[in-house]
């Protein structure tokens, strides 16, 4: 059993993996779900919106090429219709755009990357001197818990 940590990085040094590029991996995996998640809660709580309001759902809309297909037009319409105020609407939004920086940017990054750094600061949950993951994951709990409560309120 490995002492410390950098027994640790010699053992997966020799089975040809990179401790760095590990944690890097884990952070963007991180992230990617958590965006997914939110998409998914979006989702479900449009529906279940739309179900409530005595319309049927357009799957189409949830569909590649709908208008609800994608997390930000999700968003847009969860705040139209009233299931987020303006400062979870913001929250989801900025959960949006750092998903964004960890899909789709080249080079690694992490929690603690100057990009994100910047987007977590305009998270309603964020400290400065605390980790960015943990303001990013109670604004993923905030956002969500807003959407709870508003879909009870139907």
């Amino acid at each position: 059993m490995p002492r410390d940590l950098s027994e640790v990085v010699e053992i997966l040094k020799e089975h040809g993996l990179d401790f760095v590029k590990l944690i890097l991996d884990s952070h963007a995996e991180t992230m990617l779900r958590l965006g997914s998640l939110l998409d998914d809660f979006l989702e479900i709580a449009l529906k279940t919106q739309i179900v409530k309001s005595g319309k049927v759902v357009n799957e189409k809309a949830f569909q590649s090429g709908g208008n609800l297909h994608a997390l930000a037009d999700k968003i847009k319409r969860a705040k139209t219709v009233g299931l987020l105020d303006e400062a979870a609407r913001k929250d989801a939004d900025t959960l949006r755009k750092i998903r964004n920086e960890f899909a789709h940017l080249k080079t690694k990054i992490h929690f603690d990357s100057p990009v994100i750094e910047a987007l977590a600061a305009q998270l309603t949950t964020y400290e400065p001197g605390k980790p960015n993951q943990k303001a990013i994951e109670a604004a993923m709990d905030k956002v969500t818990d807003h959407l709870k409560d508003a879909l009870k309120a139907l």
